[in-house]
C-alpha cells in the first residue's frame, strides 16, 4: 500500500516524464525542416509514451482521491 506522499511523488515523476517527452517532440519538430520517417516514428513513440504516462497519472490521482476518502487498494 502506498502512502499519499508516495503517490504524489509518483505523479510528479510522471509529470516530469511527460514534460521530457513533450520537449523531445518539440526539439524534433524544430530540428527537421521536413519530418522524415525516422523522426516521425520518434514523435509517434513519444506521443504514445505521453498517453501511457497520462493514463498512469490518472490512476494514481484516483488512488490519491480514494485515499482521502479512506478507500484502500
Amino acid at each position: 500500500m502506498k502512502s499519499k506522499d508516495e503517490i504524489k511523488r509518483m505523479i510528479q515523476q510522471i509529470d516530469n516524464q511527460i514534460h521530457e517527452n513533450e520537449i523531445e517532440i518539440n526539439n524534433i519538430r524544430r530540428t527537421w525542416e521536413g519530418i522524415d520517417v525516422s523522426s516521425n516514428e520518434k514523435i509517434l513513440q513519444a506521443n504514445d509514451e505521453i498517453m501511457h504516462l497520462e493514463n498512469q497519472r490518472q490512476v494514481l490521482s484516483w488512488m490519491l482521491e480514494d485515499k482521502s476518502e479512506g478507500t484502500t487498494f
